[in-house]
């Protein structure tokens, strides 16, 4: 079986929560999947109710957060580094703009062949002002 590492920025209420955990749940039949990501911040409200209705035990990791940090942004990539070696996915599948950049590192740094990558927000349309859009 095939296996699926998903991560996502953190587990705030919204979109990409959804999405994310969705698919997690509903392809588990055809793939082994793994969810990871970051905790919600302080100004937000958290989605881990909807995980634990789908009953998707996730990885936290709580240096994946939405403001770069490049102390804990290290961090954070050496522990999806590890995931990925422990797990061992055929696909990455990322979500946002955090995730996207420290997942997609990781992933091609392990030689996942399947990277994939969904944008959420308004990412082209100045949710995080230039310098940060060029960035992700």
């Amino acid at each position: 079986m095939k296996k699926i590492l998903r991560i996502i920025n953190r587990f705030n209420l919204g979109g990409p929560t959804y999405n994310a955990a969705y698919l997690t749940k509903y392809l588990e039949g055809e793939y082994e999947t793994l969810l990871i990501g970051g905790n919600h911040e302080k100004s937000e409200k958290s989605s881990m109710h909807i995980l634990e209705d789908l009953e998707i035990k996730p990885i936290i990791i709580p240096e994946m957060q939405r403001s770069i940090n490049p102390l804990l942004d290290r961090i954070a990539l050496k522990k999806i580094k590890e995931i990925i070696e422990d797990f061992k996915p055929d696909i990455i599948h990322t979500h946002a703009a955090k995730a996207g950049a420290l997942g997609r590192k990781a992933a091609y740094n392990a030689g996942v062949k399947q990277i994939y990558h969904t944008f959420h927000g308004h990412i082209f349309h100045s949710y995080f002002g230039k310098i940060k859009t060029n960035i992700y």
